[in-house]
């Protein structure tokens, strides 16, 4: 606890005033004669006392600031320790989310996997297992077909056949066509002057892509229009159309980058874990 002005001042003018008096009386004690030299002697003696006093009550002082000071270093050093020791945390913790970032950028869409095991464990037949993984593969085919080249696609000639209306489209990326196989399915919408998008029909790749070509059979048709193209086209080939465009009637959006065989791989192992790989029953 600090010490008060008044009381630091009462010290100081009693050690000082004990001081003068002892050295008053000294000298006035050896100027009386011998029989009054032991007042000299006593008070040379309360002088230094006073003095002895005085200089503990300094050096007490000064240990007390030391051990303030000290205590104030070693208080900074600890907040420094945890702080650094916060810094840590937080450095292992971001390495630990890089890492485990980077395993799920590097491992099999684990969600599409259980999804896939929750339906075989419901009870699915043996021989939907192919088309599980057509579809699978479709997915990757699709994926690398839309990000393969952000150009939309156009058909450019409607033509007529044995009385069936095929959509005929022509990529400048024959790697782009050749992803397509025959029975892709994709719509056919027109985009009008508003920017409204309406779908006109169901298109299927009806036959393997050739130099960028890619043929697409017409069905499921909606509207007036696309009867009236069929019959235009049953007399002569329709080309120069805009406003027509062709996507993939799969939505895969929602699906993760994943590497197919991958993925089939996993399945297979499953359903050979369960049973339907080897022509047994659940």
């Amino acid at each position: 606890m600090a010490e008060r002005f008044t009381e630091a001042l009462g010290k100081q003018f009693f050690n000082w005033s004990a001081w003068v008096f002892g050295v008053i009386g000294c000298i006035g004690s050896f100027v009386l004669g011998q029989a009054y030299a032991w007042i000299g002697w006593l008070m040379a003696l309360s002088g230094f006392l006073a003095l002895t006093a005085h200089a503990f009550a300094k050096h007490h002082r000064v240990r007390v600031l030391e051990e303030e000071h000290k205590k104030r270093v070693q208080e900074l050093e600890e907040v420094n320790r945890k702080r650094v020791d916060e810094l840590e945390q937080e450095n292992r913790k971001l390495i630990e989310r890089a890492t485990e970032a980077e395993r799920r950028l590097n491992a099999v869409p684990m969600a599409m996997v259980e999804q896939l095991v929750q339906a075989l464990s419901d009870g699915v037949s043996a021989q939907s297992v192919e088309l599980v993984e057509a579809r699978i593969r479709q997915v990757e085919r699709l994926r690398k077909f839309l990000t393969h080249d952000t150009k939309p696609l156009n058909p450019r000639t409607f033509a007529s056949e044995a009385g069936r209306l095929y959509a005929i489209a022509r990529l400048a990326d024959e790697a782009r066509a050749a992803l397509l196989v025959e029975g892709d399915v994709f719509r056919l919408v027109r985009r009008g002057p508003t920017g409204v998008t309406v779908e006109c029909a169901r298109l299927r790749v009806h036959q393997p892509p050739a130099d960028g070509t890619v043929m697409f059979e017409v069905s499921d048709t909606s509207g007036g229009e696309m009867t009236a193209l069929g019959q235009l086209a049953g007399a002569r080939e329709v080309t120069g159309i805009n406003g027509y465009f062709i996507e993939p009637a799969m939505d895969v959006s929602g699906y993760p980058d994943f590497n197919a065989e991958n993925v089939i791989a996993v399945v297979s192992q499953v359903m050979t874990q369960i049973g339907l790989r080897s022509g047994g029953s659940r």
